[in-house]
């Protein structure tokens, strides 16, 4: 069996990179036949498809540097799967505890905003004090779940347009399930009709999420911007936060006035990365550098914010399977964004699965330190070899927000049914 790393010419510039040990272990495991049960029962074997460059070239550092990875093709030989599609992973495999996989198998409760917004809904509704009433927008789901009767799918958010109170609102319509900024539409002067018209041109989405605006955003340099901040779960369940936060620049100056004008009011980089004005040094930042007009706040004390957020929303799911369910062999990593307002309160917007790594660009490369952290806090939580051999768990850059309730939850019980 050979390698696909060594047949993948995109990646062989990242040999060259890797130290000596790591890239005899490559070129070692190239000439080997047979199952790699036969080389050793210390190591533990990984399989990756990660179609960035950006990405893989992170994670093949990472992994490589660990003495005890070994890189194979065949999922079936594999320890540790990482799959850029939850769809290509052994879920046989996992259920059965034998493999550990970089996705959780159920958790649309959390990554779709249709059903994150219902889920804090009825968890804030049974919790009046938590955090989360304050930091998430007021928000309606929309199905379309019969595109004839349109006006009763949206009889709800009608009448919130037509209540006099709520003439000056601006709201932000997006699709449940997409994301770099696709398919979102802010609502103002046009209201009930201008949404309508939206819904029944884009007949194929059935579910979006309408959000009230944040329509005083703290602004730095005139301009809005919003957090990117990374959240590692591992196993069942316990969650950590990078300390390194970007913070994604809109490309033009805010203006109240104009809705209409994306640029001012969407922050995300994929929307101006062809722009010809586009700057990666005036886009992409990092929390930790950022000056606020205000000196009571600082980075830190939005940074405290986060982990209070961040952390009480897995709070939301816990017992509740058919939404989130941490299996004890799986981990994952989301990408979340956060507004922080003019009075420097943090707006919970999404969390993201699968996130773009790459927008961090070439000026902020907080990704390389933050994958191998992520792996090291996977392999010695998840792997015996590892575990038994790390005394204590070392996070690196990570914050520790969240701990489950201890619970030997053990293999999951789920089978797969064709």
């Amino acid at each position: 069996t050979r390698s696909h790393w060594m047949r993948d010419s995109s990646y062989s510039h990242c040999l060259c990179c890797m130290d000596e040990d790591a890239c005899r272990r490559v070129l070692y495991y190239t000439t080997l036949q047979g199952t790699p049960s036969s080389i050793s029962k210390d190591v533990y074997y990984v399989t990756m498809h990660e179609p960035s460059a950006y990405t893989r070239d992170r994670l093949m550092r990472a992994t490589l540097r660990d003495p005890l990875c070994i890189m194979v093709d065949d999922p079936s030989h594999a320890d540790i799967q990482w799959e850029y599609d939850e769809s290509r992973i052994q879920w046989d495999r996992v259920f059965k505890g034998d493999l550990i996989a970089n996705s959780y198998h159920i958790r649309k409760g959390l990554i779709r905003k249709a059903q994150m917004a219902k889920y804090i809904t009825k968890y804030c509704w049974k919790r009046p004090q938590s955090i989360l009433n304050r930091a998430v927008p007021k928000t309606f789901v929309i199905d379309i779940s019969n595109p004839r009767e349109i006006g009763w799918c949206l009889s709800e958010v009608q009448d919130e347009f037509d209540d006099p109170e709520n003439d000056s609102c601006v709201w932000i319509l997006k699709p449940s399930i997409a994301n770099g900024a696709v398919g979102i539409h802010i609502i103002g002067e046009g209201g009930y009709a201008q949404l309508r018209e939206i819904i029944q041109t884009n007949k194929d989405l059935q579910q979006w999420v309408m959000q009230k605006y944040i329509r005083s955003p703290l602004l730095l340099h005139g301009r809005k911007f919003h957090l990117r901040a990374y959240v590692l779960a591992v196993g069942n369940l316990t969650v950590y936060l990078y300390k390194d936060v970007l913070a994604l620049f809109a490309l033009q100056p805010y203006n109240h006035d104009d809705i209409s004008n994306k640029y001012s009011h969407i922050t995300n980089t994929c929307l101006q990365a062809d722009h010809p004005d586009f700057k990666e040094s005036e886009a992409v930042r990092q929390l930790s550098e950022l000056q606020f007009p205000n000196k009571e706040h600082t980075p830190d004390t939005i940074f405290s914010q986060l982990e209070q957020i961040l952390g009480e929303t897995f709070n939301v799911y816990k017992g509740d399977m058919a939404a989130f369910f941490p299996l004890a062999n799986c981990f994952e990593l989301y990408g979340v964004d956060l507004l922080v307002d003019s009075s420097y309160n943090v707006w919970l917007l999404e969390y993201n699965s699968g996130p773009d790594l790459k927008q961090t660009g070439d000026r902020v490369d907080i990704i390389a330190p933050m994958i191998q952290d992520m792996w090291n806090i996977v392999t010695c939580s998840l792997l015996p070899q590892k575990k038994k051999k790390a005394s204590t768990l070392d996070p690196g850059g990570f914050r520790l927000i969240h701990q489950a309730e201890a619970q030997a939850w053990g293999a999951s019980g789920m089978t797969l049914v064709d």
